[in-house]
């Protein structure tokens, strides 16, 4: 039976950063971001490294002031980000040849900044795992800003909408995003789910994307100028601590959806290290439902070091990628470091079957 991995997480599984840096591959009409910034971004972050290399050998405090100058350039990176993808390349290639047709124009900004764009790109951790692992699928169905809720709905609607669920030996392995978050589902799937299956995976972020924990109101159709005011909601989901029982009744329910459909399970937080989680650091992690939750399914377990996605990648990116390459404007982590931790994870997955591949 042919194996497959499918993976369930948000932007740190889906390779947010993998194209970076992307100021050569922008459109040639997008606006610069500057001619000092990626100098000033290389000399911080690098900077950044050294001091967490620092205050784990040494136990100094964490330079703040490294932080601040990082999140004022995160700030411009984004912004010049939105520039690039609202430039009108159509009306300004319009204005140098005002004979070009449309279908002559290259219309397309260059950042890969959605699932649609990195589903395929060649540099993404998942795709550079499909490349290494040539006798198993590799799938990857995680959206950025996804929440453990929606992790759970990513999965459930994939296999709702499979029809070959029985031909593979199947491994889930799910990341589970900081418990804060917070999705509103929506309930009415587009016509093509059920008719083209690439589509579907394609289009899958068109199925919950807004993110209801951090904003009050929320505009569904940009036609119109009705909102959805979440104002009280959030209020008590985030004063009354109700996410920290949500989040761990998800990583139940990932748990049981796998063992209904006898596929081997494995999971990591996506950020926040296990270590804070098992010890209930600061009492903002209790299991409060008392649930059956899978500790022994992490990788946590056969690696130490393996804290969570996003740690994992850094503590790789030290080892093998210079400092200032480890990081993309939004925080994320470059192609480079991506491509040694898919290298990491073809071989624990050769190395460690019997873990992996454990139900």
């Amino acid at each position: 039976m042919k194996k497959r991995i499918i993976i369930v997480g948000d932007s740190f599984s889906l390779g947010v950063g993998a194209d970076w840096p992307p100021f050569e591959k922008v459109h040639p009409l997008a606006p610069p971001i500057g001619d000092t910034w990626i100098e000033n971004w290389k000399r911080l972050t690098s900077d950044y490294i050294k001091d967490y290399k620092l205050q784990l050998d040494e136990g100094i405090k964490e330079n703040t002031s490294i932080l601040e100058s990082m999140a004022s350039l995160q700030r411009m990176y984004r912004a010049w980000c939105n520039k690039v993808l609202e430039t009108d390349y159509f009306s300004l290639l319009k204005e140098e040849n005002p004979n070009l047709t449309h279908d002559e124009m290259n219309l397309d900004p260059g950042l890969k900044h959605k699932r649609q764009s990195l589903e395929s790109y060649p540099g993404t951790w998942s795709n550079v795992l499909r490349e290494l692992l040539t006798d198993i699928e590799v799938i990857n169905l995680s959206q950025g800003g996804n929440s453990m809720g929606s992790v759970v709905s990513s999965l459930s609607s994939f296999l709702n909408t499979s029809k070959n669920n029985s031909q593979f030996d199947t491994l889930v392995f799910f990341q589970a995003p900081d418990p804060i978050r917070k999705q509103l589902i929506l309930r009415d799937l587009p016509k093509w789910v059920n008719t083209d299956q690439e589509e579907y995976n394609l289009n899958l972020e068109h199925l919950l994307n807004l993110n209801v924990a951090t904003i009050n109101k929320i505009t569904l159709d940009k036609h119109t100028d009705s909102t959805y005011d979440f104002t009280g909601h959030n209020l008590a989901y985030i004063e009354n601590d109700l996410s920290i029982g949500e989040w761990y009744q998800n990583i139940y329910n990932m748990q049981q959806i796998c063992k209904a459909n006898n596929f081997s399970m494995a999971w990591c937080s996506a950020q926040i290290p296990i270590t804070d989680i098992q010890s209930n650091f600061d009492n903002e992690f209790s299991n409060v439902m008392n649930l059956d939750v899978r500790f022994d399914r992490m990788p946590h377990q056969i690696d130490s070091q393996f804290e969570s996605l996003a740690n994992m990648h850094r503590d790789i990116g030290i080892e093998h990628v210079n400092y200032e390459d480890i990081f993309s404007g939004c925080m994320h982590f470059s192609g480079e470091v991506q491509k040694h931790f898919a290298e990491y994870m073809a071989k624990s997955l050769k190395d460690n079957k019997d873990f992996w591949w454990q139900k």
